[in-house]
């Protein structure tokens, strides 16, 4: 990329690595990590015509965030319900994305060749 002076590289990257839980330090510690090193990449090749940019994507209704609501629901004492309530509260949305509604592959562009996307075109989600 840098010798043909343009090129970009998308990093997806969680949301843990913005706002510090109990249950995910390592995980946010990681993500927190690759943000960083997403922005200094682009600060030093953005210059020769290279872009380097995140995604982060949203919480998805899903087998982890079950998992998620399970140990804050443990953690808290409060009803799984009710911490699905609350954290969906700081969702811009007020709501979280469903699995069989939203598929990022159909959102971005060129995923479908990239091989992150599984057979019927939907993102392949990545743990960290």
């Amino acid at each position: 990329m840098a010798s043909r002076g343009r090129g970009a590289v998308v990093n997806i990257i969680g949301m843990g690595g913005k706002v510090a839980t109990p249950i995910h330090l390592p995980g946010g510690a990681a993500n927190s990590a690759l943000m960083l090193a997403t922005v200094g990449l682009a600060s030093v090749y953005g210059p020769k015509g290279i872009r380097i940019n995140a995604i982060n994507p949203g919480a998805v209704l899903g087998e982890r965030l079950e998992a998620a609501l399970t140990l804050e629901s443990a953690r808290t004492g409060a009803t799984r319900d009710e911490v699905l309530a609350a954290s969906q509260k700081r969702v811009p949305l007020g709501r979280y994305a469903d699995p069989d509604r939203h598929r990022a592959g159909r959102a971005v562009p060129g995923f479908r060749a990239s091989g992150l996307c599984d057979r019927r075109g939907g993102f392949r989600w990545m743990a960290g």
